[in-house]
């Protein structure tokens, strides 16, 4: 028998770095080739690498590898390069294949730069490895880049329900038992394909924009097989899920149906359709009223028409919006937008528009903020744009228990429209944003000033801002994210922080709750200039989790402020008894900061007023 072994390596991520996802990639490969008999007769899948361990432990244990494959994108390519090539060092005759959303379109340099490698595979990489298994010709495989030749992009398989599942399957077995303190989270797919063309991504390439479909009978047993092994988090990375309406809402219901049945499985996450309708809505609702949905997702990227523009994207229309964020926070929906910073033709002041319109929209819950990546199979890589880039490590959840090969991650930090300095800005009124918006220390005294017709929330947070600038706790936790943001994107690293830069925005947050009087004291004197009334700002403070408060607890209020600043009726005069409470108690300090971050769509930080 010869001895394959397949490498899909990620970092440990979450609550005490303790979660990963099955990996599912490498294993569909096996899966579809190892259905063949030949195969099954002549090759054993020896071992599935996912762990970022000592390099030369893992080519220790390896035993005679015939074939290597490594799944690559840019979480693990360093990683996996330096694998590779001290596999092929020990093990000179074994064959090194690399496939993956990271292997370039045209991979001859590629090639040419990495000369252990001797295959990259293009396309749907399943039906060329199987191909290579076999013993075909390589020059009759389409998909396979040598360095003496190469065979363009591999053809999609029409039938997807021809990949047998890796889960029923028992491909993930060994894997599972031989790693049984990791909690392990299932990514399916539903469907493969991308009908977009949004120039930042890799995904919705040509080959690729033609959705083709699992059969419902095998997502189903997939997600049963998900709840029997008792997954908390089932993952679906369909592009757009949503986007089938009756086909996605039946999948919905299957899985409500389990949890409900079984209690099993936990959580329910997906990459949402782009532009959300009714049906979306509906989906998240079943879901939340299972308490499965972790959030519901409007990715628009950008609000400014330019911008949209030259990245060929399209949104759904400002009042689509405006409905379903209201929806959301009508039915408390978790939801959260997804903003890009670092697009073309985007400037400080329309970035500052986007996020003033997410808020006018209704946006009450959370904005994400992603950093620009150059992803090297997107259109935006190849337009020939002046960008300016900065080559940064730990950028990924889990990347700050720093081992040797870091990860390089190219991020966009100015354009022709924005230069480094703008860039920074941007960061910083994100920054404010989130933590006194997303994150509710003003949220409630906002939303009323702006229900009156005082503010807007431009204003407001301009104003906000002038008045942390010339604070000194807030001021200090300002100063410390913008020095932070200009040494890791010019530098790469952070100076101070030992965090993964996806945490950069959102690092203050801890601080502000554990020192929550000088926060008050700060925010007071700034909310004076608005001359509010005092059972008012007594909400305000008690809307924000208290790390020093037992709870439940009530309060009397002379009017009913939360009832008038959430929904559309008149303010009454007269008391109004509100309990405070929370959503789950936690028993450390490091509990409190984790939840914050990994629970910020979910209002962790706030109390739940009834």
């Amino acid at each position: 028998m010869k001895n394959v072994y397949l490498s899909q390596t990620n970092y440990l991520h979450g609550p005490e770095n303790k979660n990963m996802y099955l990996p599912y990639a490498v294993g569909c490969l096996w899966a579809y080739a190892s259905k063949d008999k030949y195969i099954s007769d002549n090759y054993t899948l020896k071992e599935i690498l996912v762990l970022r361990e000592d390099v030369k432990k893992v080519v220790d244990r390896m035993k005679n590898p015939y074939i290597v494959g490594f799944s690559c994108y840019v979480w693990n390519e360093e990683y996996q390069l330096e694998l590779s090539k001290q596999v092929k060092k020990r093990f000179p005759s074994c064959l090194i294949i690399f496939g993956g959303p990271q292997v370039p379109d045209e991979p001859k340099q590629y090639l040419k730069d990495n000369t252990h490698i001797d295959i990259c595979i293009r396309g749907e990489g399943e039906e060329p490895f199987k191909q290579i298994l076999l013993g075909k010709e390589l020059t009759s495989i389409k998909g396979v880049h040598t360095k003496s030749f190469q065979t363009g992009h591999s053809e999609r398989i029409e039938d997807l329900d021809d990949i047998p599942s890796p889960y029923t399957n028992g491909v993930f077995d060994k894997l599972i038992s031989i790693h049984n303190d990791i909690d392990w989270h299932v990514m399916l797919e539903s469907n493969r394909g991308c009908p977009h063309r949004c120039t930042f991504c890799d995904w919705g390439a040509l080959t690729f924009s033609k959705i083709k479909k699992y059969s419902m009978d095998r997502i189903k047993k997939d997600i049963d097989w998900a709840a029997g092994y008792g997954s908390e988090y089932l993952l679906f990375a369909d592009a757009n899920f949503g986007i089938f309406k009756d086909r996605d809402e039946e999948i919905t219901d299957y899985v409500v149906e389990l949890k409900n049945k079984i209690g099993q499985p936990k959580m329910f996450s997906a990459s949402w359709t782009k532009n959300s309708n009714q049906s979306v809505l509906n989906m998240a609702e079943k879901l939340y009223n299972s308490d499965l949905l972790r959030s519901l997702t409007f990715a628009v990227q950008s609000m400014d028409e330019a911008v949209l523009a030259a990245i060929k994207r399209k949104n759904m229309k400002v009042n689509d919006l405006d409905y379903f964020l209201q929806e959301c926070n009508k039915k408390q929906i978790p939801y959260y937008t997804e903003l890009i910073l670092g697009l073309p033709e985007e400037t400080y002041d329309s970035w500052v528009d986007s996020i003033c319109k997410l808020l006018n929209a209704g946006q009450h819950s959370a904005i994400e903020t992603h950093f620009l990546q150059i992803l090297r199979n997107s259109a935006l890589n190849k337009e020939g744009r002046d960008l300016k880039v900065a080559k940064t490590k730990t950028y990924f959840d889990g990347s700050e228990n720093i081992d040797e090969y870091q990860e390089t991650v190219e991020i966009v930090v100015g354009t022709e429209t924005m230069n480094f300095d703008e860039f920074v800005e941007c960061i910083v009124f994100n920054w404010l944003v989130v933590n006194f918006h997303s994150y509710g220390w003003t949220q409630l005294v906002s939303r009323y000033l702006v229900k009156r017709g005082d503010v807007s929330y431009k204003s407001f947070y301009k104003n906000l801002l002038n008045h942390v600038s010339e604070s000194t706790f807030l001021k200090n936790e300002m100063n410390l994210i913008k020095s932070e943001a200009r040494h890791y994107f010019t530098k790469g690293y952070f100076k101070n922080l030992n965090i993964p830069a996806q945490r950069l925005i959102y690092s203050s947050q801890f601080n502000m709750h554990k020192n929550s009087d000088k926060v008050w004291d700060e925010l007071n004197i700034f909310f004076s200039q608005y001359q509010l009334d005092k059972d008012l700002l007594r909400l305000q403070k008690s809307y924000i989790r208290d790390l020093k408060s037992q709870y439940p607890y009530k309060l009397k209020f002379d009017f009913n402020w939360f009832e008038y600043i959430i929904n559309d009726i008149e303010l009454i005069n007269k008391p109004f008894i509100m309990e405070f409470d929370v959503m789950d108690e936690v028993k450390t300090k490091s509990e409190y900061r984790e939840n914050l971050y990994y629970k910020k769509r979910q209002s962790w930080g706030n109390t739940i007023i009834k």
